[in-house]
This record gives C-alpha cells, structure tokens and sequence, in this order.
C-alpha cells in the first residue's frame, strides 16, 4: 500500500477549570495500538497528545498544531490519509461544536480546516465528546468537496452523540462508551467482508445500533461521510488475527434507526432488575417524558435556549444552583450513586495561610477552618441535566428557566424539575431567584415505565410563577417611577 497512514490521537483526562475525566488518556492508548494491529498505522507516524493525573499538560493547542506540523513534513499530498481523534470535554456555541483543550475552546470546525491544509487523500475523525456532533463540516456550506474528494478520497467523521447530548465513559469499560465501541468493531471478526476488510461505514453501523441500544438512545452517534469509492479501514491480514475477540452480542434490529422504550422493555423481560440496561432504559423515559413538556412551554417575546449544562449563568450563580439542588437532594433523603451529586466538606486553604488569618483578625472575620464544595457530575452515563431558558425582550417582563435533573439513585431513578427567576441586575438578566424543585421517584421495575407515561405535570408551574413575578416587577418599577417622579 503507497499510503502511508498517519494520526493525532488526543486524550484530556485532566482539566484545571473543568470535572476531570478518567479514561480519556486509556483511549488514546488503546486505539493507538488497534490502530497498529489492525489499521496499517506505524508508530513513528502516531502523534500522541495526551493530559491525565500524571501528565498535567495545559498547553494542548500548541502541542496539536506542532503535531499537524511535524506530519507535514513527509506528508505526501494527495496520497497520504491522516486520522484526528479527540476524546474530552465537548461543548458547543450555537450551532459550533467545540472541543475543550483544557481551558481553550477549540471550534471542530478550525480542526478540520487545519488538518485539511495537508490535503489528505482521505481525512478521518472520530470525536468521543459531549455536544459533538453539530452542524460542522460536511453540512457546511464553505465545505468545497471537489477540493479533497476525487476517486476515492474524501471525509469521514464519526461524533460520539449529537449536539444536544452528553457522550458518556463507563467505569467498568474503563473507557468512553464511543471508543470501546469502536475498538470492539475493529476486533469483531464477523464483521470483515469476504476480502478481510473492514470500512467505516460497516463500524458506524456495528457502533449506532449498539450504542443505541445500550444507552436507550440517550447516545446516538453522527456519522457524516463524503469518501467517494471504496476506503478500507481496517484489515484482517494484518498481522494480529491471534489478537481478534468474537462478539457473540446480537443487535436489536429497531424500525428505521429508532429505539421505542416499549419494544425496549418487552425485549428486556427477562432483565434483573437492577442491571445498567433497566437503570437507562428508565433514565430514557424520564428524559423524554421531561422533553416532551418542555417542548410544550412556548411564549412570543421571549429568546428561548436549551442547554444540558449549568452554563447559561455566571460561574457564582451555577454554582448556587447546583448547591441548592444538592442540598434538596440531601434534605430529601435523595442520594445519589457514583457520587453524581456530591457534597464534600473540606480543610479550607485560607486557614492555614498565616497571612489571610493574621488579615482575618484584624478585620474581625474569622476564616471558617472548613469549607463545603457541591459537584453535579455531568459527564456520567447515570445523570442527563436539561434547562430551558426564557430570556425576555421586554424588561417589564422576567426572564426565568425550567428544566431536569433525572439521574440514579440507590433503589431507582430520581427525576427532580427544577423552575427558578432569572432576574435583572441593572445590566442584564443574570440572578438565579425564587428556586423551586420537585421530585419523583422510580423504582427499578419494568412497571415504572408506565408510571413515568403518567407522570403528573402539575409539577411544573413555571407559567403560574412568571404571572406572579410579572406582577412583582411591575410594582418594583412602579415603585421607583414613584420615587423619581
């Protein structure tokens, strides 16, 4: 084969300002060797970048454009291929997704223009993070197709989930759920046509249907395709067969690329009750019974966003948030597993700094000898987070939000709503106010998926509680026009 095929493979378990992960770099490493055994990948033509406990690198963009460089050097246009794989934080801005290099975001969109610089005869990613999959570029319009595509060369994107979604690791994979799909297609021999090879649209069939399957299709992944002709990924011939692991798992055939909780549920009759498959698929119906109220609360004169994250606020007040929804967790006997919902008490910095102290007194504060930390972990399979956010354009009118936390507890799913002001401070709608949260619970039973369909949506009485704040930001402004007058 003339081609010589290389790779950036980028693993971020360690974030200064962000949750940390914890198998991101196990990715990299993995899939640098099945690329090797499997993939006609040598060594020296694999640039590794990665970022863990033991490795704190921050200066990841640097390190990634140096990468594309040195590649550049022997890279022969037109007949060399180039594979990018990221697996960390995700993120999206509108519809840019992006990829989170520690503290810099980084447009998916950017990645692929520079990696396009080398003119690759084929071009792959794979990106086994959050929000991934957004409207980025095949569907671009800037996208020139003829420019990278002839014959059979082209682009192929693989994107953990799509852009509303959360792409989750597994603790007992020990690796993000889209990676150990991958790595279990490339070594499933069954799926090797007659010639032994393998492409990629045979790995984003084998990865979708049990991806989906798996997480009741809370993840689904995105594919975008644009190779012309016939591109073989991986190869059986290459030297590692004794290494190749048989998969006896059958897939679920589902109508049309689309898993319905019933068939889901008969499928699974037999399924104890408190395995992971019953605590997703639970989770799923939580999340679409929630979505489909949302879905319902319109209004005209209002900018409406939805984000599965706390970042539609400044940093102080998401984290106000969190704490209260923690600490109603708490005062509701509500605990969650996994420690999705944490509160730790620790020894706080400033009480043995003997400058703050010595400054403490003089003003007559005491610093506290401890301190309480409040962590909603959003990147676990077991927890999906919602908020829809009503900012008005009218400032007689309050702005507000209302969402989900559904995640797993003990004995079954807990589904907390959650309504709360967004009031004004002078400059803009900012101040997370008047929170109020319900709850409900599910057990761990196939009779649960019935009792999440009736699930009472009195709870949410987000438009009852915006007519009283109306009124109430009427008085203020009244009040003051009074005074000024």
């Amino acid at each position: 084969m003339d081609e010589v095929r290389y790779a950036i493979l980028i693993g971020i378990d360690y974030y200064e300002n962000d949750i940390e992960l914890n198998y991101c770099s196990s990715d990299v490493l993995a899939m640098k060797e099945s690329l090797i055994n499997s993939c006609k990948f040598k060594e020296e033509n694999i640039k590794l970048i990665i970022s863990n406990k033991q490795n704190k690198e921050t200066e990841l963009v640097g390190k990634y454009l140096q990468a594309i460089k040195d590649i550049g050097v022997n890279f022969k246009a037109g007949k060399d291929s180039i594979l990018f794989f990221f697996a960390g934080h995700g993120g999206k801005d509108g519809e840019d997704s992006l990829l989170k290099f520690n503290d810099t975001k980084y447009k998916i969109s950017d990645v692929f223009s520079e990696v396009s610089t080398l003119k690759p005869k084929i071009q792959s990613y794979i990106i086994d993070a959050c929000h991934s999959g957004g409207k980025v570029l095949t569907r671009s319009s800037d996208f020139n197709e003829r420019d990278y595509i002839d014959s059979s060369e082209g682009v192929v994107i693989l994107y953990a989930c799509q852009q509303h979604q959360v792409a989750s690791e597994d603790l007992d994979l020990k690796h993000g759920i889209l990676t150990d799909m991958i790595l279990k297609a490339i070594k499933e021999k069954s799926l090797y046509d007659q010639d032994g090879i393998l492409t990629f649209n045979v790995i984003n069939d084998y990865v979708s249907k049990n991806l989906v399957k798996n997480s009741c299709a809370s993840q689904v992944p995105v594919m975008e395709n644009r190779i012309i002709g016939f591109y073989p990924f991986a190869f059986l011939n290459n030297n590692n067969e004794e290494n190749l692991i048989h998969d006896e798992t059958e897939l679920i055939d589902n109508k049309d690329g689309k898993i319905v909780i019933e068939e889901l549920a008969n499928y699974r009759e037999g399924v104890k009750y408190y395995s992971r498959e019953m605590r997703l698929c639970l989770q799923a119906a939580c999340r679409e019974k929630n979505d489909s109220i949302l879905e319902r609360i319109k209004l005209a004169g209002y900018n409406i966003t939805e984000y599965n994250d706390f970042d539609f606020t400044d940093v102080e007040y998401a984290k106000e948030l969190q704490e209260k929804i923690i600490n109603y967790t708490i005062d509701k006997n509500l605990k969650s597993i996994r420690n999705l919902l944490s509160k730790v008490i620790k020894q706080n910095p400033k009480a043995k700094n003997a400058f703050a102290v010595a400054l403490s007194g003089m003003i007559n504060e005491k610093i506290p000898e401890y301190i309480e930390e409040y962590e909603i972990n959003l990147w676990d399979e077991y927890i999906c987070v919602k908020f829809k956010i009503f900012k008005s354009e009218d400032i007689k009118k309050v702005s507000f939000g209302v969402g989900y936390v559904i995640y797993q507890s003990r004995w079954g799913v807990i589904n907390l709503n959650v309504e709360f002001l967004i009031d004004w401070n002078g400059e803009e709608d900012t101040n997370i106010k008047n929170v109020k949260i319900s709850s409900n619970g599910f057990v761990l039973e196939q009779e649960s998926l019935e009792k999440i369909r009736k699930k009472d949506e009195d709870k949410v009485t987000i438009l009852e509680l915006k007519e009283i704040w109306d009124e109430e930001r009427y008085n203020e402004i009244n009040a003051f026009r009074n005074i000024a007058d």
